[in-house]
């Protein structure tokens, strides 16, 4: 959250980046739940300039029509953007082709007074931007923040885990969060699982019904 706040607050470009997984798309839908003039877009790979453009003007309550240009794309956009604090989050932005991330810094140099722009990835898209910085130094230099999100902690795994199971002792969490490499989807899909083992037996959680669950699943 902090990142995305100084990105809108200061109308900046940031970037952040970080393994499967850990949550970086929840943390995006809950930012914009409980943030206003927060746009997300959320591309598909390969996907093109215009439907990138379409979602971004969808949220703005933007007019276009299938003939509508990139150039009046941005241009009804940017109006929109005009003296208010809006920020841009891209998530899986390491699906974005070079030509998407040109138009994104058009309409950031156009409204940077008013709004923010935030990629959000995995190290692939860490990757994309390191060899796009020597082609178009354009789009790189205009980058404010860049932060490597870490895996989750013991204190994390802790609070998912206990969300179910309110009083299972440390090292069944600290086995849990080994089994799941400290990675909150894996996390919760495990306890999904074990949840089904233990709701009907009043069980609590333990070793032996954490690798039953794993067994079941892609960990």
């Amino acid at each position: 959250f902090k990142t995305a706040s100084m990105c809108q607050i200061y109308g900046k470009m940031g970037v952040c980046w970080g393994t499967p997984g850990i949550g970086k798309s929840t943390a995006v839908i809950e930012y914009q739940k409980t943030n206003t003039g927060v746009i997300v877009v959320d591309p598909i790979e390969k996907t093109s300039t215009r439907a990138v453009l379409e979602q971004i003007a969808e949220q703005l309550k933007v007019y276009f029509e299938h003939n509508t240009t990139v150039g009046q794309f941005i241009e009804n956009i940017s109006k929109k953007l005009e003296k208010n604090k809006y920020i841009i989050i891209i998530d899986e932005a390491e699906n974005l082709k070079v030509d998407i991330f040109k138009i994104v810094r058009k309409i950031y140099d156009k409204n940077k007074e008013y709004c923010g722009i935030l990629f959000v990835g995995t190290h692939e898209l860490y990757e994309l931007l390191k060899r796009v910085k020597n082609g178009f130094p354009y789009i790189t230099n205009r980058i404010g923040y860049a932060v490597k999100l870490d895996d989750l902690k013991f204190e994390d795994e802790e609070k998912l885990i206990k969300q179910y199971y309110p009083n299972v002792n440390k090292d069944v969490i600290e086995f849990a969060a080994k089994v799941c490499r400290y990675n909150a989807r894996n996390t919760q899909n495990l306890l999904d699982l074990c949840h089904t083992f233990t709701f009907h037996k009043d069980l609590e959680l333990n070793n032996a019904i954490i690798e039953s669950a794993k067994e079941s699943l892609f960990i």
